[in-house]
């Protein structure tokens, strides 16, 4: 791998992914700190005797707790993402990569009012890859996806099998116009060298495929 073309890429990639997540952790603090003065307010409303409906207790604590889970929803995707530095190469269940990069991508997708959904393979996909590399390579994809989605739906569709060689396809599918060429640019091509992958259409309309021939993972 060129270095001097993927690694400032990588960085990128991985400060722009971190940057997305911790701004939703903001707005889950944001929303918890202003429920949080509502509950506030009513124990002091309480306090001076006005009748207070234990409805609105539990609406706020309700709306509280909602906030904690989407916190460590978005916690776990984020240490998993820190994680796949670890290790150049290493067993990966490719299914589960693609879902915290699509989760990760969540913030960035919408602001091109689309929405990527990955439909989990009936059995794991695990490939011996470099996971960080695939998750770069995949989230390029997506933003290239996310630029000829097409109407109305505005929804990119995921899916990712095992490959008949031993390695693994990654289907992007619900698009209006497909242009491997376009998709595959230097630091692109770069990331295929290094995962032994390429970029194709898919054989039905409207699809992109990614392939990898990696090592099944034992």
């Amino acid at each position: 791998m060129n270095w001097d073309v993927a690694g400032p890429a990588g960085l990128r990639f991985f400060g722009g992914m971190t940057a997305l997540t911790t701004h939703e952790l903001n707005n889950c603090l944001g929303i918890i700190n202003e429920n949080a003065g509502l509950l506030e307010d009513l124990v002091l409303m309480a306090g001076q005797g006005a009748a207070v409906d234990p409805e609105r207790w539990l609406l706020l604590s309700e709306r509280i707790s909602g906030q904690v889970r989407r916190a460590d929803g978005i916690i776990r995707c984020l240490n998993s993402f820190a994680h796949s530095v670890d290790s150049d190469r290493t067993g990966a269940d490719i299914g589960a990569l693609l879902e915290v990069t699509v989760s990760l991508s969540g913030r960035l997708l919408a602001g091109d009012r689309v929405r990527a959904v990955v439909e989990r393979p009936e059995e794991r996909v695990v490939l011996t890859t470099a996971p960080f590399h695939f998750m770069h390579l995949f989230g390029r994809c997506l933003v290239f996806a996310a630029r000829h989605v097409a109407e109305p739906e505005r929804e990119i569709r995921v899916a990712c099998a095992a490959a008949a060689d031993g390695g693994a396809t990654v289907t992007l599918g619900g698009l209006d116009r497909v242009d491997a060429a376009e998709c595959a640019g230097e630091i692109e091509q770069e990331l295929l060298a290094a995962l032994k992958g390429r970029i194709r259409r898919g054989d039905l309309p409207g699809e992109l495929l990614l392939e990898l021939s990696g090592d099944p993972a034992p």
